[in-house]
C-alpha cells in the first residue's frame, strides 16, 4: 500500500478507535463522529501529537503512556476542568486527578498498539502538514480556553473563587513535569524506556481506584453499615497488593523488545470496544449514574485489569 494511502487509512481507523477505547460513544452515541470540536481535540490532536513523536524516533508504550497522562492534565485538567470540584476544599477532585493520567496513558498505548498491530506506520519522518496542523488545532483550543475564562464560563470559577486558578496551575505544573519526564526518557536509544516505580504506583492506583468504586456502591446498594463496607475495601486493597507484589517480583522475567501484537493489550482494547457496541444496543447512550456500575464492573475493570497486566510485564509495540 502506497505510504500516502496508509496514512490517511491509519487515521481514519484511529479516529473511529478511540471514541470507542474513550468511552465517548458510551455517553454520547454515535454522533460523537459529527461533532467537529470533539474530533478535533481531543482526538486529532492527540493523534498527531504522538504520530509525529514516533516518526521521529522509536518508542515503546510507556513513553506514549506519559504523554497520555501528560494530555490529561491538559485536557481533563485545563479544558474541561473535570479534574476540578466546586465541593472540595482543595477545589480538586481528586479521584480524577489520580485516575485522569492512567485512564489517557491507557488509552493512547491501546489505541496505539492497535494501530501499530493492524496499520504499521512507514517510518517516514514528521511531516511539515502534521506539524501544522498540530500548531493549529493547539492554537484554537487555546483560544476557546481563554475565552471560556474570561467570559466565566466555566462553573468552578464561580464556585471556588480564587482557588481555580491555583488549581489550573498545579494541573498545568503537573503536565509540564510529565512532559519533562517524556523528553528525559527519549535519552534511551530504540525505545529502551523501562517504567519506574513510580508509574507502576500510579497504575495501582488508577485500577484500585475503579475497583473501590464498584465495592463502594455494592456496599451502599447493599444497605451495609460501615463496618462491612471498610472489611470489603480493605479485601481488595490486599488483593490488589498482592497482585501487584508477584508483578513486581517477575518484572524482569518478559522480553526486553517491543512486544508486538501483544494479546492482552488487544483484549483489552477489543474488551471496550465489544462493551460499547453492547451497551449501546441493550441501553443506548447517556451517563446515567444508576447504569455505571454495570459499567465498570463488566467493561471497564476487566478491560484496566487487561491493560496493566500486559503494560507492567512487557514493553508493547507502538
Amino acid at each position: 500500500m502506497p505510504g500516502s494511502s496508509r496514512s490517511r487509512l491509519r487515521l481514519a481507523a484511529a479516529l473511529i478507535l478511540a471514541p470507542f477505547l474513550s468511552g465517548e460513544l458510551v455517553i454520547r452515541g454515535w454522533g460523537v463522529w459529527a461533532d467537529v470540536g470533539t474530533m478535533l481535540f481531543p482526538y486529532l490532536w492527540l493523534y498527531l501529537l504522538i504520530e509525529t513523536q514516533l516518526g521521529r524516533r522509536r518508542l515503546n508504550g510507556g513513553q506514549v503512556f506519559l504523554l497520555g497522562g501528560c494530555f490529561s492534565f491538559l485536557y481533563d485538567g485545563l479544558f474541561t476542568k473535570s479534574m476540578q470540584d466546586g465541593a472540595a476544599l482543595s477545589g480538586l477532585n481528586w479521584a480524577a486527578v489520580l485516575g485522569g493520567p492512567v485512564e489517557w496513558g491507557m488509552i493512547a498505548v491501546l489505541w496505539f498498539h492497535c494501530l501499530e498491530s493492524f496499520l504499521p506506520r512507514n517510518r517516514q519522518g514528521a511531516p511539515l502538514w502534521r506539524v501544522v496542523f498540530l500548531s493549529v488545532i493547539a492554537a484554537g483550543a487555546a483560544v476557546i480556553f481563554l475565552w471560556k475564562t474570561l467570559m466565566r464560563h466555566y462553573r468552578v470559577e464561580y464556585m471556588l473563587g480564587p482557588m481555580w486558578f491555583l488549581d489550573d496551575a498545579a494541573l498545568a505544573a503537573a503536565a509540564a513535569w510529565l512532559w519533562s519526564v517524556f523528553r528525559r526518557s527519549l535519552r534511551q536509544d530504540g525505545g529502551d524506556y523501562v517504567n519506574p516505580p513510580w508509574v507502576w504506583a500510579a497504575v495501582g492506583v488508577g485500577l484500585w481506584l475503579s475497583g473501590s468504586r464498584i465495592v463502594a456502591q455494592a456496599c451502599d446498594g447493599l444497605s451495609l453499615s460501615p463496618a462491612p463496607h471498610l472489611a470489603a475495601q480493605l479485601v481488595w486493597m490486599g488483593a490488589l497488593a498482592a497482585a501487584f507484589r508477584v508483578l513486581w517480583r517477575d518484572r524482569h522475567a518478559g522480553s526486553a523488545e517491543p512486544l508486538p501484537r501483544g494479546r492482552l493489550a488487544l483484549a483489552a482494547a477489543g474488551w471496550r470496544v465489544a462493551g460499547a457496541l453492547l451497551w449501546l444496543a441493550f441501553f443506548g447512550a447517556g451517563d446515567d449514574p444508576r447504569l455505571g456500575f454495570w459499567s465498570v464492573l463488566l467493561f471497564d475493570l476487566p478491560s484496566q485489569g487487561l491493560f496493566t497486566y500486559a503494560f507492567l510485564t512487557s514493553r508493547l509495540e507502538v
